[in-house]
């Protein structure tokens, strides 16, 4: 579905849907979002939509794709499911999540996905990552956070401009 909606304040449910890609593009008045059991958010899905506040994504999503929820800035709360196993370049960047919990599940954490996030202070990473992308958290306001012993490699800038007080890297 190609479409792109700019009318309405809610969505409550779309059927035999399998993934939305730039389907709430500049969406500014949408405010709250529950989907159907979807595979995937697709590229630049709600790109924009600077009304956005509440998100429930559903047990099925497997992949978060680029751009996705990017100035999303009134979004503050995201749960990711235990199923994603990906997200993409920019996903989250200019978003105003305060909080972050990567499932085990997660296996890629794409270039700035969590980029300029200002209001981001704490990440859980329970993923078993093997490396931590370009500026994946560049411009936050972390505080804290613990890297995980899978991982083998931290890219450039990945926590440039944070607040931290303690960072815990394992031997």
């Amino acid at each position: 579905y190609r479409e792109r909606i700019y009318s309405f304040d809610e969505l409550q449910y779309f059927t035999e849907l399998q993934t939305i890609e730039k389907l709430f593009y500049k969406c500014t008045n949408l405010q709250s979002v529950t989907l159907p059991e979807i595979s995937e958010i697709g590229s630049s899905a709600f790109y924009e939509c600077k009304s956005l506040k509440a998100l429930v994504l559903p047990k099925s999503v497997t992949a978060i794709r680029e751009y996705s929820f990017y100035y999303c800035s009134s979004l503050k709360e995201v749960k990711i499911p235990d199923s994603v196993t990906i997200i993409e370049d920019a996903a989250f960047c200019y978003s105003s999540i305060t909080q972050m919990i990567i499932p085990a599940s997660v296996k890629e954490l794409k270039y700035q996905a969590f980029s300029a996030c200002k209001y981001l202070q704490s990440v859980q990473i329970l993923a078993s990552l093997e490396y931590i992308a370009n500026e994946l958290f560049n411009d936050c306001s972390l505080n804290e956070i613990t890297i995980p012993n899978s991982v083998k490699w931290i890219g450039w800038n990945a926590f440039k401009a944070n607040q931290f007080v303690s960072v815990t890297i394992p031997s």
